[in-house]
């Protein structure tokens, strides 16, 4: 079951990941259909389905994950909690903050960033605005975070081979991508950090059209 409370834009580029799931190689859907597997077992075991994405500094690729996943959970009518998490302390990168917004996300309200070093970004993605993400950087034992059954979903190589072990994880996954930290200094970066939003965007859109709603996994 589908949902229409996303803006307008966001609708419009969750549209745009659906229509582009022949991008993604035949081993890489499989993954996802694994995922979207342990997401329902986690849903008839708890009664609850939390996400937790990962990667070294929680700047860039966590956050799309975490921010990609809400807006397809709510356009999917799926009841799925996302949160985005580093193995080390960092920063929403700027790059990632200006790709977010210019698909759609509204920036309500952040701290002064002028006086901190780890500013926190507060997004909505409703039509109303009244549906929001508090986005910043943070470490796997924020007590922000779940503590228990919940799926790590491992979005970087880094970040899967220096935390082996996850406390209150359920099940990990192995879902890496490219970092696109490294066309910082192109004068089109976000650009590139748009063509990885996009495509960790596509990749969740399928997922979670693969899961099955509440009221059938309920019966």
């Amino acid at each position: 079951m589908e949902s229409s409370q996303l803006n307008v834009l966001l609708l419009h580029f969750v549209n745009e990941c659906k229509s582009n799931f022949t991008s993604i190689s035949i081993e890489r859907k499989q993954k996802l259909e694994e995922l979207a597997k342990s997401i329902e077992h986690s849903y008839k075991k708890t009664r609850k389905s939390n996400l937790v994405f990962v990667c070294t500094h929680n700047s860039r690729r966590s956050h799309f994950g975490q921010l990609m996943a809400t807006i397809m959970a709510e356009h999917f009518g799926l009841d799925i909690t996302s949160y985005s998490a580093g193995t080390e302390t960092t920063r929403f990168h700027s790059n990632a903050i200006a790709a977010i917004l210019s698909i759609g996300f509204n920036l309500v309200a952040k701290t002064n960033s002028s006086k901190s070093s780890n500013p926190v970004f507060v997004l909505s993605y409703s039509a109303d605005e009244k549906q929001s993400i508090k986005c910043f950087s943070k470490t796997i034992f924020d007590e922000s975070l779940p503590k228990e059954n919940f799926i790590a979903v491992m979005v970087c190589s880094d970040a899967n081979e220096n935390c082996p072990f996850l406390s209150g994880a359920n099940i990990r996954f192995s879902l890496a991508y490219e970092d696109p930290k490294i066309y910082d200094n192109q004068e089109d970066a976000v650009n590139y950090y748009k063509e990885r939003l996009f495509q960790i965007g596509t990749e969740l859109a399928f997922c979670f059209s693969r899961i099955k709603s509440k009221e059938e996994l309920e019966q």
